[in-house]
C-alpha cells in the first residue's frame, strides 16, 4: 500500500533469528522495518521530512518496500491561507463592524425602535459608531 509519512528516526537492529541486520523507522504513522539497503539510504537522507513509501503489512509488521522521493508540497501548515473575498481587510474595519453589530442588538432590543425596519436599524447603528469614530480622533 502507497503511503506518505514522516520520518521522525531510523536505528539498525539484528533480527533475532536470522541475525540478519535491518533497520527499524519511527514515522507519523507507526514503526515501520526495512530490509533494503539502498532504500534505507534513500529514507536517511530524508529524515524529518514527508516521504512517499510502499508498505506490505507481514505478521503484524510494517515493512517498507519501495521509496517512491519526497512529495511536491512538504509543509502545507507553513503556507499562509489566501484571503477570503469580501472580508474586511484591516483590523479597524473589523472593530466598527463588531461594534455596529452591537449597537443593532441594542437598538432592536429598545422598545422605542420597534417600528424600524431591520435596514434602518443598521443604518442608525453604523451613523452613531461613525459619529462616536469622529469624536475620539
Amino acid at each position: 500500500m502507497r503511503t506518505s509519512v514522516i520520518l521522525e528516526e531510523i536505528g539498525t537492529k539484528i533480527a533475532k533469528g536470522s541475525g540478519r541486520e535491518y533497520h527499524s523507522c519511527k514515522t507519523s504513522e507507526g514503526v515501520m522495518n526495512c530490509f533494503e539497503g539502498k532504500i534505507v539510504l534513500e529514507l536517511m537522507k530524508n529524515l524529518g521530512k514527508s516521504v512517499d513509501i510502499e508498505i506490505e503489512e507481514a505478521s503484524g509488521f510494517k515493512n517498507i518496500r519501495k521509496f517512491y522521493g519526497v512529495p511536491e508540497i512538504q509543509d502545507v501548515k507553513n503556507e499562509s491561507p489566501s484571503p477570503t473575498t469580501g472580508a474586511p481587510t484591516n483590523r479597524e474595519t473589523t472593530m466598527y463592524t463588531s461594534y455596529a453589530k452591537d449597537v443593532f442588538i441594542t437598538l432592536r432590543e429598545a422598545e422605542m425602535f420597534v417600528a424600524l425596519t431591520n435596514k434602518e436599524l443598521m443604518e442608525s447603528a453604523i451613523a452613531l459608531v461613525r459619529q462616536a469614530r469622529e469624536a475620539f480622533k
